[in-house]
């Protein structure tokens, strides 16, 4: 299964480049419902043709999307991501998604979040085309307000974790395949959960980065 993998994904290396492309010229800053509803539009295209079934959730600032693939196993997994960046309406075409001659990707919002954003569906097309179902149900969330938070992200998240037996956050991490396993924060909330949380490997985060794009 592994070679099977590493095989389709080698293939679909243009196809998605032009995915990325695609998804970071959509201006999707936090607090942008416009742009976030296009850009989750876009991730619920691809993610329909795998099969599975999307939600939309809306208040006046963003739009989040829930996307259900159903497998044959008897775990499942939360997989979130987000598809709003921190810059405004505009930037995108200030500056519109670019490959330089050194193999990186130049953009808004190209490594946070949204080349994670693309590699999670090319993942899960890689899985189902090497005949892997031992999963009850993936659920992939991309949050529309990631970059600012909000009462609807805290909802969702809490809601869907109850859904799943472990998670994983599909974001930025640190240089060198570094995970990180924690964050600081504040805040008097009591959360209390049976699920597990792991925060997926990336290479970059903000405008530093060392993998095939930048966020620049």
């Amino acid at each position: 299964m592994k070679d099977t993998i590493k095989e389709y994904l080698a293939g679909q290396y243009d196809a998605y480049v032009k995915d990325l492309e695609t998804l970071t010229n959509i201006d999707s800053g936090n607090g942008d419902l416009q742009g976030t509803e296009a850009a989750n539009k876009f991730v619920a295209e691809k993610m329909q043709e795998l099969g599975a079934v999307t939600e939309f959730r809306y208040n006046d600032r963003a739009c989040h999307l829930i996307s259900r693939l159903k497998g044959s196993g008897k775990l499942s997994i939360l997989l979130v991501a987000h598809v709003d960046t921190v810059f405004n309406r505009g930037e995108a075409a200030k500056r519109p998604f670019k490959v330089d001659e050194n193999g990186f990707a130049w953009g808004p919002g190209v490594g946070d979040d949204k080349a994670t954003v693309v590699e999670v569906i090319y993942g899960l097309k890689a899985l189902l085309k090497a005949g892997f179902s031992d999963f009850k149900e993936i659920i992939y969330y991309t949050n529309g307000e990631e970059e600012g938070g909000s009462p609807t992200a805290e909802a969702i998240v809490a809601e869907l974790s109850q859904q799943a037996d472990f998670a994983v956050i599909m974001d930025v991490a640190r240089p060198n395949w570094g995970i990180v396993t924690q964050r600081k924060g504040s805040g008097n909330r009591d959360w209390r959960t049976s699920w597990q949380c792991f925060t997926a490997l990336r290479q970059c985060y903000s405008s530093a980065c060392l993998y095939n794009y930048r966020a620049a």
